[in-house]
C-alpha cells in the first residue's frame, strides 16, 4: 500500500496460502453465462462452436476488431484487451444493454481492472450492430420469449430451481432485468453448488474466494492435486438440467478450467487424467 493509501503494484502478490505446503485452487466455468444464452435462444450454430472447443469471445473480438481470432486468445491465462471488449459486447447485446451503458461500463472496469483498452460510444454501438447480426437467435427467440413472460405473470424459475417475480414497471429495463436473470443466476448457482459440494466432500479445505463463475479454494498440495481438482472439475462439469426452467430447454455440460499455484498471482492450469 502507498503512503497516500493506494493499492500498489499487483495486488495478487500479497496472497500466498495459509500454512507450508498448501496450495491454492480456483475452478472456473468457460465461457458459461454465453454458453446458457444459446442453450435458450435455441443457437444451434453457437453452440456447434462451443461443442468444436472455439473460443466464442476471440470469435466475436474477431468480428468487431478484424483480422483472425487466434489473435485474440488468451495466451498464458492472460487476456488481449480486444477479447475482453467481445466478451463485454456478447453479455451486453444478450441482455439489452444500451451502447452508452457499454461504453461506461466496459471503460470503467477496463481502469479498474488494468486492461489497456477504451471505446468510444460510436464503437459501443457498432459492437451492438455487428452482435444483432452475428447473433439473431437472441432477438428472434430469446428476447420473445422472455418479454411474453414479462406481459404475462412475470415470473421465472431458472434450472436450479430460483423462483422470482419481477414487479417493476413494464418498460425496456424491466425486460433487461430479466434478459440477464436466468444466464446469471444459473451460472452463479452451479458454481455455489460445486463450492459446497467440495467444502462436504473436504472439510479440511478452505474456501477464499467466490466470484460468480469462479472459486478459490486452499489445501494440502496432495489433497488439492490428487483428490480435490479432479471431484470439483467432475461436479462443476455435471449438465445443468433446464427441463424445468420457464424456458424449457434440455441439458447444458459446461467445461470448467482448474488452476493451482504455490501463491495466487502464479496460478497454472492443472494436467487432469481423462
Amino acid at each position: 500500500i502507498t503512503k497516500h493509501g493506494e493499492l500498489g503494484g499487483d495486488i495478487r502478490k500479497m496472497f500466498i496460502p495459509s500454512f507450508k505446503d498448501w496450495i491454492f485452487m480456483n475452478a472456473d466455468l468457460s465461457q458459461a453465462e454465453a454458453r446458457v444464452v444459446a442453450l435458450l435462444s435455441e443457437d444451434e450454430e453457437l453452440l456447434r462452436w462451443f461443442a468444436e472447443n472455439v473460443d466464442v469471445h476471440a470469435r466475436t473480438a474477431s468480428f468487431i476488431f478484424g483480422g483472425e481470432e487466434e489473435r485474440y486468445q488468451k495466451v498464458k491465462g492472460k487476456e488481449p484487451p480486444e477479447r475482453y471488449i467481445g466478451k463485454r459486447g456478447r453479455h451486453a447485446y444478450a441482455y439489452g444493454t444500451s451502447p452508452k451503458k457499454l461504453m461506461l461500463v466496459a471503460n470503467t472496469d477496463a481502469r479498474r481492472f488494468g486492461i489497456d483498452i477504451q471505446i468510444s460510444l460510436w464503437r459501443a454501438d457498432q459492437i451492438l450492430k455487428i452482435m444483432d447480426e452475428k447473433c439473431p437467435k437472441i432477438s428472434q427467440v430469446y428476447w420473445p420469449t422472455i418479454r411474453g413472460i414479462a406481459h404475462g405473470n412475470r415470473t421465472i424459475r431458472t434450472a436450479h430451481g430460483r423462483v422470482r417475480q419481477f414487479l417493476n414497471r413494464l418498460n425496456d429495463d424491466l425486460y433487461r432485468e430479466m434478459y440477464s436473470y436466468i444466464p446469471q443466476a444459473d451460472v452463479a448457482d452451479k458454481t455455489k453448488t460445486a463450492m459446497i459440494k467440495a467444502k462436504q466432500k473436504f472439510p479440511l479445505l478452505r474456501i477464499v474466494l467466490e466470484a460468480h463463475d469462479a472459486f478459490t479454494c486452499e489445501g494440502p498440495r496432495n489433497m488439492i492435486e490428487q483428490e480435490v481438482a479432479p471431484y470439483v472439475k467432475e461436479v462443476m462439469e455435471e449438465p445443468i438440467d433446464f427441463s424445468e426452467c420457464t424456458i424449457s430447454r434440455g441439458l447444458l455440460s459446461i467445461p470448467a478450467d482448474v488452476e493451482v499455484g504455490d501463491n495466487y498471482k502464479d496460478l497454472h492450469k492443472l494436467k487432469l487424467a481423462a
